[in-house]
């Protein structure tokens, strides 16, 4: 196998590898007997690990950019609808590649690949955040509670990934869908509510009630 075949399965079988034994454990000499490559193969594409790891992010990143905006970009939704289903997609997404998340955890938690992690994905991280923002906005939220929104989702989601990747066994997606849904409900409800309480003040205020 060569070319962009074989830079793909060396990609492919890093992540598992990352999933499986860990960054550290990740060597060079195991992930030439678990690609069926050569060394010198992994070598030619990558000359060295760091090479790797980036290579192996940008790759990860890449298959979950493309996913959010088939499933949760795509289409003419209310915004509220569109929430819910970066919520459903981010839970299918963890049951799908526990690997992806693996090498995201691990990544996260080393210094040098938490650099090359930064350099490729802060601005990509920000933008599905920005999608949130945006979304929130559309369902009628002023801007600073649609990014308090926003956050609020992604911290229950990156929640969401940590316990599948602590305990995937005990993991039940439709569990955290319903969490995920009541935090919505919770975060657009609460502030159409707010928005009603201060229309009825008002107009109390004008002698109208």
């Amino acid at each position: 196998m060569r070319g962009d075949a074989a830079r793909a399965l060396l990609i492919e079988t890093y992540i598992e590898t990352v999933a499986r034994y860990g960054l550290e454990g990740t060597t060079i000499s195991r992930l030439s007997a678990l690609s069926g490559q050569s060394r010198g193969l992994v070598s030619f594409h990558f000359q060295g690990k760091d090479n790797l790891i980036e290579a192996a992010l940008d790759y990860a990143i890449g298959v979950y950019a493309r996913s959010w905006e088939k499933h949760v970009l795509s289409g003419a939704k209310p915004a509220a609808d569109r929430i819910r289903s970066a919520i459903d997609h981010d839970l299918a997404f963890t049951a799908a590649h526990p690997e992806i998340l693996a090498l995201w955890w691990a990544a996260w938690g080393e210094a040098r690949a938490k650099a090359i992690y930064g350099r490729l994905s802060t601005a990509r991280d920000e933008s599905f955040v920005n999608d949130l923002r945006l979304m929130f906005a559309e369902a009628g939220l002023g801007r600073e509670h649609a990014n308090a929104a926003a956050l609020a989702i992604n911290a229950y989601l990156l929640g969401c990934w940590l316990q599948h990747h602590v305990d995937a066994k005990s993991w039940r997606k439709n569990d955290f869908r319903s969490v995920g849904n009541t935090l919505v409900e919770s975060l657009i409800g609460s502030r159409s509510s707010a928005k009603t309480a201060g229309r009825v003040r008002s107009a109390k205020n004008r002698g109208k009630i």
